[in-house]
């Protein structure tokens, strides 16, 4: 199993953005957002740097331990 690399989807009107991470090579379309949350504005896929990769999976984890 390959596991594909995380990016950013970022919204074009209120610039929510979000690192996704899949957890397996098979991803669902619904796992994949298109609408924001926050104002229901289109999401753009960007470029995600190495720096939000490692912040965004280590908040991922601190996460999972308080839930």
């Amino acid at each position: 199993m390959i596991r594909p690399k995380p990016y950013k989807v970022v919204c074009e009107n209120c610039s929510f953005s979000k690192v996704i991470w899949h957890k397996s090579d098979c991803i669902n379309l619904a796992d994949v957002p298109i609408v924001c949350p926050k104002c229901n504005g289109a999401l753009k896929r960007a470029d995600v740097s190495e720096f939000e990769v490692q912040i965004s999976g280590a908040i991922d984890k601190i996460k999972s331990i308080f839930k």
